[in-house]
């Protein structure tokens, strides 16, 4: 909502905060193309949305190569029969082999330099250290650690001159598999790696000062991690490139978090102070379960550095909500986060130069690479900041099953979005749904229930002349299904560029003023396939014009807030002005398709329909 103070009109009409159930839902046509670039800009002001394949390959590539690396000691959680074949007491290690431990352990683990591959079996454990790491792996270590029964691991921190540590250092790469589990409570990340994290089985309980699981990049293929408690991120993936000579270039290969199955999720009354999921190049997320609840620290008294400065909050009580970007004033007094608290977050990779011997200045590889990829898996997501957010980069979203409740944007991209294949996106609460600078959505079933726009290509970096030339929304197959609070200013699909309906089912909803509209682009919104359907108070709504009357030719013209409407001749306008208006379940049908929906508000105005039919609304 970022043109709402240069608006004289108001477009069709889009709901706030409703709610929308669907009950047998109408499928829609998907696009199958999934990545391709399917406008260009053109005399409409539709503009180019990037082709993302070239950056997907590369993504299940790098995943490929790791997967060929894991060896059959990583994958072996099987204590060896003969006694012979493992060792136990031993606490110093410095050669390969398997080591076996149980009980209570009356020292720390320490594998020296260069052991090669050590596999140890821990089977009951409880230790406890102080000022140290419980388990230590010096460089030259390729560690395997096989969890059977129940095993506790902590250390502690000397009140005069102690330093804190991670319970479990490894210098390269680590492997936790097995059937049992192991509770962690540390002073500083439970487990710290400086290589791959491979997390192949077990059961994790993490209680951090810092972070959960901190490595150059995050493997998990069967491990159940349970956030009881991190003073920063549960899963940390970064790659360290302090005091190089000159500018790192993004690689696929690190600083990555995949997850094809098993469990990442914090405990019932988890705090996790920092993002849940953060990665520095990308998030590939293929299947198993996801349940994160992030835990916000508030500045409530924050003092706004300049006009429409982001991120700022009102309080009510206790109950915290986003406000608008355009009623920040320099100088006020607001809520801010303190600290970053995503669900998912990647991007980008920071780094200091050789150079710059005092690190004054940290600087960021610039790329438009990083990437959220979403193929699969069930995702529960609950946060004050931004559920799921990309820098600089793209979020792609073909499947899984995703609901999302946050105070700030559910799922936002600074380049591209795109939603397609069989994805089932759910935003039961947000301040705006699905941002990017470009959306697609060729496929999936979305709803969305937002405070301001449900649906926004915007970029807040460039002027709006800027933005027309670049922001756009496609919306090819799939089903979109779109509400806004009808008190509110929020449009329910907006973008500052072009805006192009070719397919799909689209509901989307608009606030009973004419502040705002169920649709609005600074360009021309041209619709040409699927079913489009809007409900509220349309814009200029006294005049036929505004109650969406295809012109010669099939032109919208006038009254259409800032971007005029090119609609296909072809297409046929079914509008009532009582029907489909009340709080409750509504039908559309069209020939033999019927399309359900709920709306969780009243809406004055209009239910209009364009479709390739007449339609009749119930």
């Amino acid at each position: 909502m970022n043109k709402r103070f240069l608006k004289l009109f108001v477009l069709c009409f889009v709901a706030m905060f409703s709610f929308v159930f669907i009950g047998c839902k109408a499928s829609a046509p998907e696009n199958t193309d999934q990545n391709k670039t399917d406008t260009a800009t053109d005399s409409t002001g539709q503009n180019e949305i990037a082709d993302t394949s070239e950056t997907t390959t590369s993504i299940k590539s790098a995943i490929t190569t790791a997967q060929k690396s894991i060896t059959g000691a990583q994958t072996n959680a099987s204590l060896p029969e003969n006694e012979s074949d493992y060792q136990t007491g031993v606490y110093e290690i410095s050669s390969a082999g398997n080591y076996y431990f149980a009980g209570n352990l009356s020292g720390a683990i320490t594998v020296n330099k260069k052991s090669g591959d050590v596999h140890l079996f821990l089977n009951g454990v409880t230790l406890s250290v102080e000022n140290a790491n419980a388990i230590s792996a010096k460089t030259g270590v390729n560690l395997v650690i096989t969890l059977m029964g129940e095993n506790t691991l902590q250390n502690s921190k000397s009140a005069e001159n102690g330093s804190a540590e991670h319970v479990i250092k490894a210098k390269d790469k680590l492997t936790i598999n097995g059937s049992g589990s192991l509770t962690i409570n540390s002073t500083k990340s439970a487990i710290g790696c400086d290589g791959t994290f491979w997390g192949l089985g077990g059961t994790l309980n993490l209680t951090a000062a810092n972070k959960g699981i901190t490595a150059d990049s995050i493997y998990i293929a069967g491990s159940v991690i349970n956030g009881v408690s991190c003073g920063g991120d549960l899963l940390h993936a970064e790659s360290e490139y302090d005091e190089v000579a000159t500018a790192p270039e993004f690689s696929f290969d690190r600083g990555f978090v995949y997850i094809e199955r098993g469990e990442v999720k914090t405990a019932t009354d988890a705090t996790i102070l920092g993002d849940g999921i953060q990665a520095d190049s990308f998030v590939y997320i293929k299947g198993g379960e996801i349940d994160i609840s992030t835990t916000p620290t508030w500045n409530d008294a924050y003092v706004a550095t300049e006009d429409n400065e982001k991120g700022m909050y009102k309080k009510s009580g206790s109950t915290y909500e986003k406000i608008s970007r355009e009623s920040v004033k320099k100088g006020s007094t607001y809520c801010a986060l303190k600290e970053s608290v995503k669900c998912i977050k990647v991007g980008e990779i920071d780094y200091y130069l050789a150079s710059d011997t005092k690190k004054e200045n940290e600087l960021e590889v610039a790329s438009e690479k990083y990437t959220i990829l979403i193929e699969g898996g069930e995702l529960k997501l609950y946060s004050a900041d931004d559920a799921i957010h990309c820098n600089s980069g793209a979020v792609i979203i073909s499947g899984g099953d995703i609901e999302i409740t946050t105070l700030d944007d559910g799922i936002t991209a600074d380049t591209t979005l795109k939603v397609m294949g069989s994805a089932v996106i759910d935003i039961k609460s947000c301040y705006e749904g699905l941002e990017a600078e470009t959306i697609e959505i060729s496929g999936g079933d979305t709803t969305i229930s937002a405070i301001d726009d449900g649906v926004n290509a915007t970029n807040s970096d460039l002027s709006e002349k800027e933005q027309a030339q670049v922001c756009q929304i496609n919306i090819t197959g799939g089903r979109l299904d779109v509400s806004v609070n009808p008190s509110k200013d929020s449009d329910g699909i907006d973008s500052n560029g072009g805006l192009t309906i070719s397919g799909g089912i689209v509901i989307t909803r608009g606030p009973n003023s004419q502040t705002a509209s169920p649709i609005d682009a600074s360009n021309t919104v041209v619709v040409s396939g699927g079913v489009l359907i809007t409900i509220g108070n349309a814009p200029g709504s006294t005049g036929s014009q505004g109650r969406f009357a295809p012109g010669p030719g099939g032109a919208v013209q006038g009254g259409m807030s800032e971007g005029t409407w090119s609609i296909s001749s072809s297409l046929v306008k079914t509008q009532s002005s009582s029907a489909g208006l009340s709080k409750g379940d509504h039908s559309i049908t069209i020939g033999t398709t019927k399309i359900e929906y709920t709306n969780s508000y009243a809406y004055s105005g209009y239910t209009t329909v364009i479709a390739s039919a007449s339609a009749t609304i119930k």
